[in-house]
């Protein structure tokens, strides 16, 4: 397998934010003002894409309208019968073009269409920009018909392009086509938005007649703008984001060996996510969907007003593309609008009395008559709005779905759902007898006792207050399990993360484990097991093992075995292991259940992250992925990362034995193990749902398989045959490494106790792991500026800081940070040369952490150095004290080793700050505990006009956590009666800011 390059540039990543919109008639009664009024509501966007300095090149802009037959005849003087088709092919060629149009040629000659004529598009290039102009393609037309019209003309036509499609995969030619259709025609460009009718004459020509046009202005939030990425697609304009691409993607290639070859290449290598969208929905719209049906199948709505057998069955079927999105949609019998399950993408609608429809993403596009509206609103979440042009009328959610939910097969196919029986499990085990398996596993003290034990006792994650300041997996010194060397992706840049408290109602973890239902067949059985949850209790593994469900009997479960001899390596019991996955699948298993139960020092078990992904990945390579279930039995999955983890890459259902069986033997006494069992699933539900939502990600579904981590520290060599197409900017361990801590934990000889390594609190004994903030070092840190307790302060502070600082240098590498150096970016400049402190200072701005998760005397030092120093503090999410405005404050100060005093306003009745050092007269301080920057977080706590009206500089919190999109937690120990005054709360109540914020929430 060929290995990947490590690059920070990474083209997954790129994404769109835009503008989106149509114009139709009702009737479908052709005419140049429908084309005049999207190509007006097109230049109304401009705002919402991305314009050059030049004020003409732009990230892109198009229109999508019906193919102008009239105008291409009389031009290019050809004579066609009424009722004979005439296809036209928008097409952007290279230079040398020759060998591409030949193609183009070729793939229509395929599919019984002769090519009429080849029409060069009248084209202004001088309109366009300097960045536009450079990399302006040859565009032309390519005319054709066909006189067979006994099967769908605009399925064959899909297949032509298809074909065109896989000449371009093979290098044969090079080009794109932006639409081949006799229905719809895309003119697109990287002009401003009122500049594509200069640059197309055609669409500025009267006789350019259409009864609908779909519009789409670009804003590339982080990629390079290309001609070919400019929307509307065949199909789709999208103005948001695929937060699940990857994970759509991934199963898309899973389905191909079940899909036509006709179709193939289904998505497009290097495509955008909006790109392989379209895509899929031309997939289901030639073979058998019509395109609303199509979309809502991909883009599902949490719920409906009334139970739909179409969406619930639809739900089983395929895992939703999820993210913000707005859509608008058109094949030349329909053009439409649709949101994503959350609405996280605005778009309005107006209807006239004239039958002129305007929909887009925001109102007012369109200058219409008041006194002739006669219809207007918004979509709402979810929701879909049609204007049938052959029926000619306006089709809102609930008639759409009426007619979705005709069709009586779908309910008759939800009757057959077969759920999984619990069955009955062995009598719990002790922790004393559970000792050896997790000493062989690695488990700590710690992992049992803060992270175990609270998902067993409490049903939840357990919360704490710092951060985690021990090394890197890959730099740790005791073995770390393989998840650790996973972070979790989440949201940003335009995409929001999503409240899982908030909004449980369109987050959702029901599942099907099984083999999978064929995408193209509208009524194809819903093989599987039904699932409401991915994580699976004692009994339901035992009842998978036992082959315990209803009325499935052609579903076959094996169990896989992921150990392999500790005579051979690691790496070859892997790839025995996956060629044993593929023998099982071919002779009939519908659910392959990978176990590490079993293992021993003579039978090494496989890291579970590692034997799934493989697993679910030499399936995807043998073309068998979509004939099986995959379920995990994992020992060493005992936190919430992990089970995401697994899921991430493939498993269908986890159940972590060993930590559900650990979470029984903590069962306080008269309390039944199961109830302890059942609050770790629950806790288990809830995490994967909070590590979803921050990614934006609502459905497990377009989790599975998405996996949407970062790899730190695993040689190049696993990540390839491993994990895949997962971002790994830095090499590290390799399977030698894995595997020589796989035997030194499995052939030592058991100890009598579980080790402690201090991976959460800081240990002083050897082989323990370092920290970034260990005691020591804050003690001398505390020396410096004259705090730590029963020790004198630093008799030469500068000196004392200065040894203090060596120290933090000399620290073993635990972080990437500690991997680099600086690289002068050329000779050492004089200091004359540089601008002076004082100007520098005004650029100073502090971190934005409240006062609670500081302390008061740390915040208000902040606050009056950087007042001190001409720069700008920043309150946090937790307000600050009203005191701080008024002439006279009431204070509280405290020496600093410089001489200097520290002084905060604080309320009489909640004290004064406990000091060693004499209080010696303040210095003057008014107007220098005023944080010029205050935080309008999602929990607003301490927000107030007075608040507001004393900031030089507001700052909108859209996204909250020091976990990014996970929210904000200040536990209840930490609200003090200062803190609850503050943030007008009650003290002891832990205080939780949503993960997003509800009043803005995104871009929109």
């Amino acid at each position: 397998m060929k290995m990947s390059v490590p690059s920070l540039l990474d083209s997954r990543f790129d994404h769109d934010s835009c503008g989106v919109g149509f114009v139709a008639q009702v009737s479908a009664t052709p005419s140049y003002d429908i084309l005049a009024k999207a190509l007006t509501a097109l230049a109304r966007l401009a705002h919402r894409g991305a314009v050059a300095a030049d004020g003409k090149s732009s990230d892109g802009v198009g229109i999508m309208a019906a193919v102008p037959r009239a105008l291409l005849l009389d031009e290019l003087k050809l004579d066609l019968p009424a009722g004979k088709p005439l296809a036209v092919g928008m097409c952007f060629l290279p230079v040398d073009s020759a060998k591409t149009e030949a193609a183009i040629v070729r793939s229509l000659e395929l599919q019984s269409f002769k090519v009429l004529a080849w029409r060069t598009v009248p084209t202004r290039p001088e309109t366009l920009g300097e960045i536009a102009l450079s990399t302006m393609p040859v565009i032309k037309q390519v005319i054709a018909t066909t006189d067979d019209t006994s099967t769908d003309v605009e399925r064959r036509l899909y297949l032509a392009r298809k074909k065109f499609d896989g000449f371009l995969a093979s290098g044969e030619a090079d080009g794109y086509l932006c639409s081949l259709s006799t229905q719809t025609i895309v003119y697109k460009s990287m002009c401003a938005g009122r500049l594509l009718p200069e640059f197309f004459p055609d669409l500025a020509n009267q006789a350019f007649v259409t009864s609908f046009a779909l519009f789409h202005q670009r804003y590339a939030t982080n990629t390079t703008p290309t001609w070919h990425r400019a929307q509307p697609c065949r199909a789709l304009a999208h103005n948001g984001e695929i937060n699940t691409v990857w994970g759509n993607r991934a199963r898309m290639a899973a389905r191909d060996a079940t899909l036509p070859d006709e179709c193939k290449p289904i998505l497009t290598q290097g495509g955008s996510d909006s790109t392989s969208l379209d895509e899929t929905v031309e997939l289901l719209r030639y073979n058998g969907r019509t395109l609303p049906e199509s979309l809502r199948m991909l883009v599902p709505p949490a719920y409906t007003a009334k139970p739909s057998s179409f969406l619930q069955y639809h739900v089983d079927m395929a895992e939703p593309w999820d993210g913000p999105a707005a859509l608008g949609f058109a094949d030349g019998k329909v053009v439409g609008a649709a949101l994503d399950r959350n609405g996280l993408r605005p778009s309005r609608y107006a209807v006239t009395n004239t039958g002129i429809v305007v929909a887009g993403s925001e109102a007012g596009l369109v200058d219409l008559d008041p006194n002739t509206v006669i219809e207007s609103g918004r979509l709402g979440p979810g929701e879909m709005f049609v204007v049938d042009l052959i029926e000619h009328k306006v089709l809102h959610n609930d008639e759409l779905f009426d007619l979705f939910d005709a069709d009586p097969t779908y309910q008759q196919l939800l009757a057959e759902q077969t759920p999984l029986v619990k069955a009955d499990i062995a009598d719990t085990r002790d922790l004393k007898s559970l000792l050896p398996i997790h000493l062989a596993f690695g488990y700590t003290k710690e992992e049992v006792r803060m992270i175990l034990a609270p998902m067993a006792t409490e049903g939840k994650d357990p919360v704490w207050s710092m951060g985690d300041d021990t090394p890197l997996a890959f730099l740790a010194k005791a073995p770390r399990p393989l998840y650790a060397y996973f972070r979790q992706r989440f949201a940003q840049v335009t995409n929001p993360a999503i409240d899982p408290l908030r909004e449980a109602c369109v987050v959702s973890l029901h599942t099907r484990l099984g083999p999978w239902s064929h995408m193209l067949d509208k009524h194809a059985p819903l093989p599987g097991l039904s699932l409401f949850s991915p994580f699976l209790s004692l009994g339901q593994a035992a009842a998978l093992r036992e082959h315990k469900y209803d009325h499935a009997a052609n579903l076959k479960t094996v169990e896989l075995p992921c150990l392999f001899d500790a005579t051979t390596t690691l790496e070859a019991g892997l790839e025995a292991v996956g060629e044993h996955a593929v023998s099982l699948v071919h002779n009939g298993a519908g659910i392959l259940l990978l176990t590490d139960r079993g293992a021993s020092s003579a039978s090494l078990p496989i890291p579970m992250a590692m034997a799934t992904a493989y697993v679910n990945v030499v399936l995807i390579m043998a073309g068998l992925r979509a004939n099986v279930g995959i379920a995990v039995e994992a020992g060493d999955c005992r936190d919430i990362h992990h089970a995401a983890v697994l899921i991430g890459y493939g498993a269908g259902a986890v159940c972590p034995w060993l930590a559900l069986e650990s979470g029984r033997a903590l069962t306080p006494a008269g309390t039944d193990p199961y109830e302890s069992e059942k609050k770790m699933l629950k806790s288990l539900d809830t995490g994967l749902a909070k590590i979803m939502s921050k990614m934006g990600v609502s459905v497990v579904d377009s989790y599975r398989s998405a996996h949407l981590f970062d790899i730190l520290g695993l040689h190049i060599s696993v990540v390839d045959k491993c994990f895949p197409e997962t971002p790994a900017p830095i090499s590290g361990i390799g399977f030698a490494e894995i595997e020589q801590q796989l035997r030194k934990l499995w052939g030592a000889e058991l100890g009598t106790d579980l080790t402690d390594p201090g991976w959460v609190k800081f240990r002083r004994a050897d082989g323990t792991e370092p920290h970034g903030w260990a005691p020591p070092l804050v003690k001398e840190l505390q020396t410096v500026v004259g705090s730590a307790r029963n020790v004198p302060a630093a008799a030469d502070p500068a000196a004392a800081f200065q040894i203090y600082t060596q120290n933090v240098a000399n620290r073993e590498p635990a972080f990437l940070r500690d991997l680099l150096e600086i690289r002068p970016a050329g000779p050492e400049l004089p200091v004359s040369a540089v601008e002076a402190p004082e100007k520098m200072y005004r650029r100073f701005i502090a971190s934005a952490m409240s006062l609670g998760s500081l302390s008061p005397e740390a915040h208000s030092t902040i606050t009056l150095a950087m007042n001190t120093l001409g720069g700008k503090s920043n309150t946090g999410e937790g307000g600050e004290d009203p005191g701080v405005y008024k002439p006279s404050p009431v204070v509280s100060s405290f020496r600093t080793p410089g001489g200097g005093v520290v002084t905060m306003a604080r309320n009489e009745s909640e004290g004064s700050v406990a000091v060693a050092e004499p209080i010696v007269e303040a210095p003057a301080i008014h107007g220098k505990l005023n944080n010029k920057i205050k935080q309008v977080a999602s929990g607003r706590f301490g927000v107030t006009a007075e608040y507001l009206a004393n900031a030089e500089e507001i700052e909108i919190k859209v996204a909250q956590g020091a976990k990014p999109g996970e929210g904000g937690q200040l536990p209840g120990h930490k609200v003090s009666g200062l803190i609850a005054r503050l943030r007008h709360a009650q003290p002891g109540v832990p205080l939780i800011s949503p993960p997003p914020h509800h009043d803005i929430y995104s871009i929109e």
